[in-house]
């Protein structure tokens, strides 16, 4: 085990500034790297998430009308024919009103 250290100990001390210098700079870039990997994952998702919520919207908003207008097309239609029907034209003078 003590020969695994000293063999650590002396690859360490014969690292020389140049090379210690370009290592600091590999590790920088691959943090980098990661970093902006994690920050376009996150925001793709964030994207994701509001598309989703924008089209889910629209698509409720789209299937409310779809619904009211196939469920209310009966009665609306019904209900405007009884009141064309039942209609009396304005100004007329009907049975039922008088004047003095």
């Amino acid at each position: 085990m003590t020969w695994k250290i000293e063999a650590i100990l002396r690859a360490l001390g014969s690292i020389t500034p140049k090379r210690l210098i370009v290592y600091m700079a590999e590790e920088a870039f691959v943090v980098l790297v990661v970093i902006a990997a994690m920050l376009m994952i996150a925001s793709l998702f964030a994207i994701a998430l509001v598309l989703f919520s924008e089209v889910a919207r629209f698509g409720f908003l789209w299937l409310k009308v779809k619904v009211v207008r196939i469920a209310g097309l009966g009665h609306d239609q019904f209900a405007h024919r009884e009141a064309v029907a039942n209609a009396s034209p304005r100004g007329v003078n009907t049975p039922t009103s008088r004047h003095s």
